[in-house]
């Protein structure tokens, strides 16, 4: 059987398709980037704001703003130029309702990484906030 030549109708139909393809390909490799990056800043900022806080608790209530404000400036550092723009409140709480201030909780408020165009987040939020609580370290002298 000989072979038959190809048709002429179908020719330069596979570049439109291959383009159209590799197209969505890339977006859906773009949203991947996003969630990943998002994933990553988040898992980030929760890491470093529980090493804050349990550092901020070994030291007890002895703590002011400057040192709090060291805390921030040490954050920024371990966050590179991502922590540039966050946000860090510390404060003391009382916990277990005795009237003394046993645990503090440090908030980070920031941004999360966007590469996709606004436009095509939809509803994807654009900042997020993590809060870390640990207990303060009271030392107790010892009894008779």
């Amino acid at each position: 059987m000989p072979a038959r030549a190809p048709s002429t109708s179908d020719r330069g139909t596979g570049v439109f398709a291959t383009a159209f393809g590799f197209t969505v390909f890339l977006i859906f490799l773009l949203f991947t980037v996003q969630v990943l990056f998002g994933l990553h800043a988040r898992t980030t900022v929760t890491a470093v704001a529980s090493d804050l806080a349990q550092r901020a608790a070994n030291e007890g209530t002895d703590l002011d703003q400057a040192r709090f404000d060291a805390y921030a400036e040490e954050a920024r550092r371990r966050l590179g130029g991502y922590g540039d723009d966050a946000d860090f409140d510390f404060a003391f709480a009382d916990a277990d309702g005795d009237g003394r201030d046993d645990t503090v909780a440090v908030t980070v408020d920031a941004a999360l990484p966007i590469l996709l165009p606004v436009r095509w987040s939809g509803y994807s939020p654009t900042e997020f906030s993590r809060t870390m609580r640990a207990r303060l370290e009271i030392f107790q002298a010892a009894g008779p």
